[in-house]
């Protein structure tokens, strides 16, 4: 069986992205079939390893695959775990873009996104609602969907859940639901 390679850029650095990326490594049948690439600051992983390893079980880094983009200082010296700003924006939107376009290049199969903050994206002048949409421009498609998969640890069953509207308030996902929104995203 061929091992699928798989990059995840951790997200924001003021948020959660790393802990969740390596708390989720630590469990090798999450890896089962896959190579894993992590796009960020390799030290930021370090950070996060030092800090809690020792209350929950983490993957360390120093074992993991990462493409390491060190921030410069300025950046890295704006950016607080649990504050999103413009820095922890341009970060993940930094980590993405290199994810996407190694991905683009061949490299990588799929992407795993990990959170961001998207007023920290907007804080840092990126106008895109989410991940998906960039994603979808840089890949140069009109047709997209954000997709959920889940295997039940129960059944085995795989669940795959395609949404059909993202980013609004769910007050105005009735008034989204056309017969051509669902066409569209069925037709995915």
């Amino acid at each position: 069986m061929n091992r699928v390679r798989l990059v995840i850029p951790i997200g924001d650095p003021a948020g959660i992205g790393a802990e969740v990326i390596l708390k989720a490594l630590s469990d090798t049948t999450v890896t089962e079939g896959a190579d894993v690439t992590i796009v960020g600051s390799h030290s930021q992983l370090q950070q996060i390893y030092g800090q809690l390893s020792s209350i929950c079980k983490l993957a360390n880094p120093s074992q993991l695959d990462v493409l390491d983009m060190p921030l410069d200082s300025d950046l890295e010296r704006q950016i607080r775990l649990g504050v999103g700003n413009a820095a922890s924006g341009e970060a993940s939107f930094r980590y993405l873009e290199a994810a996407i376009a190694h991905t683009l290049a061949g490299k990588f199969e799929a992407i795993v996104t990990a959170p961001i903050a998207k007023s920290a994206w907007k804080a840092a002048g990126h106008s895109y609602p989410g991940q998906t949409e960039l994603l979808a421009d840089r890949a140069g498609v009109k047709r997209f969907g954000m997709l959920f998969v889940a295997r039940s640890p129960h059944t085995g069953w795989i669940l795959r859940t395609l949404l059909a509207t993202t980013h609004i308030p769910l007050r105005d996902v009735a008034d989204a639901l056309t017969p051509e929104l669902m066409t569209l995203k069925l037709e995915l």
